[in-house]
């Protein structure tokens, strides 16, 4: 008998464990200690009435032994029904973090060149999916990391989300020069937007990730230009872009180089009052600021968008 009673207080204390470390009731420690003075930016940012989509270059994941914690607490604050992730390193531990947000699935990928794979976190009670897949694998040199595409729905609302990481560096397209670093995001682009028009004319789609360059320039050193010339593309992020550089997703160089593109099917929705578009500034909420943010968990901040939908009964 005392055995079995044992046992029993055993079960109880793992189910209430379970129960407590899930997403949705641990306390997160991040908390705003003083009024940093910008209204539009905060660690919340999800709502049960609204879709919320993220994109998150996580640098070599992870890039401590802290840094899963730091990215469990970020992403139960923000409440995102969708994470676009690049830089997934190591597998194992993008599946421990998957593992430990209770109500959450996800996919990474292994294919990336220097294992800096994509990956997605999604929210089960909200978005049910259909499939993951890769597409352009064979597009190494403009595509070294082949898109993660994504084919979901949130409250039947059907979504395709594409996940990319285009190559970095560079400076001035090279027309002649087929392996400079903005020829081959030029080419990423067109053959992306080609991709959309030929597979997903009508879907709602959100094409998004580390596209490595910026939108808001003149068309002659623009790699996106086929995108921005296009009345059926629109970069949601534009205005982060003309903006301040103080929201910009790449705080070290600086620049704003992490987008989320939107198709016509979803104007409507981004211009409905509810809807927005913000860099989160995590390191705000961080006591060490910056560096404790680029030394534990990433050089790029995340951007976030959220659409407000008007659901048909």
């Amino acid at each position: 008998m005392k055995q079995k009673n044992i046992l029993l207080i055993f079960i109880i204390f793992l189910l209430l464990s379970l129960f407590f470390y899930s997403c949705g009731k641990k306390e997160t420690p991040y908390e705003p200690e003083t009024n940093n003075n910008n209204d539009n930016i905060g660690m919340q940012f999800g709502a049960d009435s609204t879709f919320e989509i993220m994109t998150w270059n996580l640098e070599n994941f992870p890039k401590s032994n802290k840094t899963i914690d730091y990215v469990y607490n970020i992403l139960c604050s923000l409440d995102i029904d969708i994470i676009a992730l690049q830089e997934i390193e190591s597998i194992t531990d993008f599946n421990s973090l998957r593992d430990s947000l209770g109500g959450w699935s996800g996919y990474c990928s292994n294919s990336a060149a220097y294992d800096i794979n994509l990956a997605y976190l999604y929210k089960t009670d909200v978005i049910s999916m259909e499939t993951i897949y890769e597409i352009l694998q064979s597009e190494s040199r403009p595509l070294p990391r082949s898109p993660l595409v994504m084919k979901c729905t949130w409250n039947s609302i059907p979504l395709i989300i594409i996940n990319n990481h285009l190559k970095c560096c560079g400076n001035g397209i090279i027309e002649d020069d087929p392996y400079d670093e903005e020829h081959r995001r030029q080419d990423a682009s067109i053959l992306l937007e080609e991709y959309i028009n030929q597979n997903f004319a009508l879907d709602n789609i959100i094409l998004l990730g580390d596209l490595n360059d910026e939108i808001a320039e003149v068309e002659s050193k623009n790699v996106f230009w086929n995108f921005i010339e296009n009345d059926n593309f629109h970069f949601a992020d534009i205005r982060i872009a003309e903006g301040n550089s103080d929201n910009w997703s790449y705080p070290s160089y600086p620049s704003h180089i992490d987008h989320i593109l939107i198709t016509n099917e979803l104007f409507d929705e981004f211009g409905n009052v509810a809807s927005e578009i913000e860099t989160i500034r995590v390191d705000k909420y961080l006591d060490n600021g910056w560096s404790e943010y680029d030394s534990y968990i990433s050089d790029h901040l995340p951007v976030c968008m959220k659409l407000s939908f008007t659901i048909k009964s």
